[in-house]
C-alpha cells in the first residue's frame, strides 16, 4: 500500500500511480528434477543413487533416491523425480552419489541449485563421475495453474459519462479515477489513473497480480472505482461502481466485458451518472525463476563506509580492525554474500568507499574505488576482502556519511546499460554496509525515488552497536509506506531494504547463514515488481 490512503482526492499526487505491493518478497518456487545416467562404463552395475539437499548452513537436510526406471545401452534413466521448494537466497546443496546393488560407491559430487539454474544449457546440467559416466540434470519449473498468487489480472477502464454537469469541459479538468479494495472496512489503493477531460476515456492497461484483489480468499471482495473530478468537488468522489474478481473473472470466461453502472448519491437515493467498461483478462506471472531462465543477468555492487565513527571512541574495538584471526563485521557481510555472487554474471564487482580522504587527498571523497584503480571491478569475493584490508592503511576515515553519491554511481551504471545495451536485462543489486545513520536524507531519498523507476534494489546493512534511527531506516524502507522525495514524488515501488547485522552476530553469518537469507529475500519480489510494472524485458534467443 502507498501512502495515499482514504477517499480524499487532493491527497493523491498527479499522474498515474500504482499504489499496490507484493504483499511478501518470499520465492515460493518449486523446481523438479530429473535424472539420467549417460556413457555408464558399465551399465549393469548401477541399479540406483542417492541425492541429499542441504537447504542452508544449519543443516535442513532432505534425501531422495533416483530409482532405476530403464537401461538401453550405455544410459540409464531413473523414474523418481522429486520438488525442492528454491530460494534465490539461500545456499542449497546437492550432494549426488551412486550405488551399486544398493551400496553408496564413495564417488561423489556436490552442485548448488543456483549452479544448476544458470546452466548455460537451458535447464540441462551435466555432472561427470570418474569411471562411471556422466549425470545428466534436468529441471523444469512448477507452478500451480490456478494459485492466484502466479497470476496477474490486467484491466482496461473504459469510462462514459452521461450526467449534464459533465457536459461543460471545464468540469472535467483534471479529472481521474481511483481503484479500491475494501480491506478490513478500509478503503485501500491499488491503482490512481492519469487525469483527463473527456465525456469518453480509456485508461492505460493496468497490471494487478490477482491475490490482491480479494481478502481473505474471498472472490466478493469489494472493488470500487471512485471518481474524482476536482472542479466540481475538490476533495470528495464525484461518483463511483462495485464489482468484484469473481464478476470479471465470469465474464471472461463468456468472453464479453464487465460493465457497471457509475453511480452518485442525491437526495437519499442512487443516480447513474455513467457506466465503466471493464476490459479484464488474466496470465500467468513471469517469475523471478523465469527470468533467470530467459536471460536475466544480475549485478553486485558493494559500498563500504569509511566514515570516522568506525574507529572513534564509541567502538573500542574499530569495527575495521585487521586482526587476521578475526574477521571483522564488514568481512563477515561480505562473505555472506558468497551465494549471490554466484549469481553475478561475470563475477566482477564494482566496490566503492565513501566517507574517507584517500591517501594525497585533501579533500573527503563520498565515493571512490576501494582498489584506488581507474576500474572499480573487483573479481570475486575473495579478492574484494583483500582489496577492502589494503584500502584500511589507504586513507583517512572522515564524516559525514553520505549514501547518495554512491547509489548516483549505480543509476549511472544502469542508465549506461540500458542505454547502450537494451538488447540485455541488467538487474542491480547495490549492498550498503554502514555504522551508523545518513547526515544526507533528503538527497538520499530523492536518489531512491530515481533508482525506483530502474532496475535497481538496496540493501543497507547496519554494521557495530550504532542506535540506528529505525524510523529512519523504515522510512528508507517503505514496508508500511511509500517513500516520498523532497518535491512530494513518491517511489515507483519499494527497493530498499534494512537490516541490522548485530541481530545475527550469533549465528555463523558466512555463507548460507540466516543473514544471507535476510540480506536478500526481498529481492525475487523487487525484481518481479520492476519487469510487471516498469521494465520491457528483452527475452535471449534459446
Amino acid at each position: 500500500m502507498g501512502a495515499c490512503c482514504g477517499e480524499n482526492g487532493s491527497s493523491f499526487k498527479k499522474g498515474e500511480q500504482f499504489f499496490f505491493q507484493k504483499l511478501d518478497g518470499k520465492s515460493d518456487n518449486k523446481i523438479e528434477l530429473y535424472f539420467t545416467l549417460m556413457d555408464v562404463i558399465n551399465p549393469s552395475k548401477y541399479n540406483s543413487f542417492e541425492i541429499t539437499i542441504i537447504n542452508n548452513k544449519k543443516l535442513n537436510i532432505e534425501t531422495y533416491l533416483g530409482e532405476l526406471e530403464e537401461r538401453s545401452g550405455k544410459e540409464i534413466k531413473y523414474g523418481t523425480s522429486f520438488k525442492v521448494s528454491y530460494y534465490f537466497q539461500k545456499e542449497q546443496i546437492l550432494i549426488i552419489e551412486p550405488k551399486i546393488n544398493q551400496n553408496l560407491t564413495g564417488n561423489r559430487k556436490t552442485i548448488t541449485l543456483s549452479q544448476l539454474i544458470q546452466s548455460p544449457k537451458k535447464g540441462n546440467c551435466y555432472i561427470f563421475f570418474e569411471e562411471v559416466g556422466k549425470l545428466l540434470i534436468k529441471y523444469k519449473i512448477c507452478n500451480e495453474p490456478d494459485n492466484l498468487s502466479d497470476e496477474i489480472s490486467s484491466f482496461n477502464f473504459g469510462l462514459t459519462l452521461k450526467d449534464p454537469i459533465f457536459l461543460d469541459p471545464l468540469n472535467l479538468r483534471e479529472s481521474f479515477f481511483i481503484i479500491y479494495i475494501l480491506d478490513n472496512k478500509t478503503k485501500r489503493p491499488l491503482y490512481k489513473s492519469r487525469e483527463f477531460n473527456d465525456l469518453n476515456f480509456y485508461s492505460n492497461s493496468i497490471d494487478i497480480p490477482s491475490n490482491l484483489l480479494i481478502i481473505n480468499n474471498e472472490i466478493n471482495t469489494k472493488l470500487y472505482i471512485a471518481l474524482y473530478c476536482p472542479f466540481i468537488n475538490r476533495d470528495k468522489i464525484v461518483g463511483y461502481g462495485e464489482f468484484n474478481y469473481y464478476q470479471i473473472n465470469s465474464s471472461m470466461k463468456a468472453d464479453k466485458n464487465q460493465k457497471v453502472q457509475l453511480i452518485r448519491r442525491k437526495c437519499f437515493k442512487d443516480e447513474i451518472i455513467g457506466y465503466v467498461d471493464i476490459n479484464y483478462n488474466k496470465r500467468k506471472k513471469i517469475s523471478f525463476m523465469d527470468y533467470l531462465r530467459k536471460g536475466m543477468r544480475i549485478n553486485l555492487d558493494f559500498a563500504i563506509d569509511y566514515t570516522y565513527s568506525n574507529i572513534g571512541p564509541d567502538n573500542p574495538i574499530p569495527l575495521h580492525h585487521a586482526d587476521p584471526r578475526y574477521p571483522n563485521d564488514y568481512i563477515k557481510a561480505i562473505e555472506s554474500c558468497r551465494n549471490i555472487a554466484e549469481y553475478d554474471y561475470d563475477r566482477l564487482f564494482p566496490v566503492y568507499g565513501f566517507g574517507a580522504k584517500p591517501n594525497g587527498s585533501s579533500e573527503v571523497n563520498h565515493c571512490f574505488n576501494i582498489n584506488f584503480k581507474d576500474d572499480p571491478n573487483i573479481e570475486g569475493i575473495d579478492n574484494i576482502i583483500k582489496a577492502y584490508k589494503e584500502s584500511l592503511s589507504k586513507i583517512e576515515y572522515f564524516y559525514p556519511t553520505y549514501f547518495h553519491e554512491v547509489i548516483d554511481k549505480v543509476i549511472k551504471e544502469v542508465k549506461y546499460d540500458m542505454k547502450y545495451h537494451s538488447e540485455e536485462n541488467h538487474y542491480y543489486i547495490l549492498l550498503i554496509l554502514t555504522d551508523g545513520n545518513m547526515n544526507d536524507s533528503e538527497q538520499t531519498r530523492d536518489k531512491i525515488i530515481e533508482a525506483s523507476n530502474l532496475p535497481i534494489s538496496i540493501i543497507i546493512v547496519g554494521i557495530g552497536g550504532e542506535d540506528f534511527d529505525f524510523n529512519l531506516m523504515k522510512m528508507l524502507d517503505g514496508n508500511n509506506t511509500a517513500l516520498v522525495g523532497s518535491k512530494g514524488k513518491p517511489w515507483k515501488r519499494d527497493i530498499v531494504h534494512f537490516v541490522q547485522f548485530n541481530k545475527f552476530k550469533g549465528d555463523d553469518v558466512g555463507i548460507g547463514s540466516d543473514l544471507t537469507d535476510e540480506l536478500f529475500k526481498e529481492v525475487p519480489g523487487q525484481i518481479e515488481e520492476y519487469y510487471q510494472k516498469i521494465g520491457k524485458f528483452v527475452e535471449w534467443a534459446v
